[in-house]
């Protein structure tokens, strides 16, 4: 009798999608509904913030949350049930974390790469 054929490799995966660049992006999962606007407002408080200081921020403001709750809650609340991150954590975020590099250090990058980095 002839062999049967193998059977056909299962197809890979399709891999997971890039979070999208920016805030929206970075919250990945977390909920949040901001508005084009309070997106503005946020790009404008963060202005001469690294990519890590923006990391920061929004990890902050995904904490903040599950600061309202108290220990008790926070044992028994399930993640769906937790409210959305707001423009006003965001904000709160910012008040509290600066950014990493001054203005100053970074124009002096710029005018080193300027001056003597690679075209």
């Amino acid at each position: 009798p002839e062999p049967e054929p193998e059977p056909e490799p299962e197809p890979e995966p399709e891999p997971e999608p890039e979070p999208e660049p920016g805030p929206q992006g970075l919250l990945g999962s977390v909920k949040a509904e901001l508005t084009q606007r309070q997106l503005n407002q946020v790009v404008a408080a963060t202005e001469g913030y690294s990519a890590s200081d923006l990391t920061a921020v929004l990890k902050d403001s995904a904490m903040q949350p599950l600061r309202e709750l108290n220990s008790s809650d926070l044992r028994a609340v399930k993640p769906e049930e937790l409210r959305g991150v707001t423009h006003a954590d965001i904000m709160r975020s910012v008040q509290g974390i600066h950014p990493s590099v001054s203005a100053a250090s970074l124009e002096e990058f710029t005018n080193w790469q300027r001056d003597f980095g690679a075209a």
